[in-house]
């Protein structure tokens, strides 16, 4: 489960947000881990991994980017950081998509291609675990970022 997803759910349920928002985490390595969210919580866009200046917005943004890069999110909004409470919820409730975290596939099994979707230190992290090439892994209904 994506734990950008659970942000968003939180942050619709609480009426932080009302209409188009952002959820932005903190990445380390001063990026953020970020997805676009529509008015009923829909994912439209992400995630990516990515420096705050590359995906500054003036939309909400719930989570610790708003907090840590406001000159990039100026409108933070509540929560910032996901509670067991709400992931359980979600999870109970069926509002998330649900991954196994130990099922891989080629990156081109119907992707077309596209390098996995994971940052520098998940692609370094498999690397040193597994010896595979971090680029022949992808996690299933990821979506492809920048490297």
């Amino acid at each position: 489960m994506c734990t950008l997803d659970v942000l968003a759910i939180e942050a619709i349920d609480t009426g932080a947000v009302t209409g188009d928002f952002l959820v932005a985490t903190d990445a380390r390595r001063k990026e953020v881990y970020l997805a676009a969210y529509d008015d009923p919580g829909r994912r439209i866009h992400g995630p990516v991994v990515s420096k705050p200046a590359e995906v500054a917005s003036e939309l909400p943004v719930a989570g610790e980017g708003g907090l840590l890069y406001p000159e990039h999110f100026p409108n933070a909004v509540t929560p910032t950081r996901p509670s067991a409470g709400w992931l359980a919820r979600v999870v109970a409730e069926e509002r998330a998509e649900l991954l196994d975290p130990e099922l891989v596939v080629p990156a081109t099994a119907g992707r077309g291609g596209q390098r996995p979707p994971q940052d520098r230190h998940t692609r370094r992290m498999i690397r040193l675990a597994t010896g595979a090439d971090p680029a022949a892994v992808a996690v299933p209904g990821g979506r492809a970022l920048r490297t």
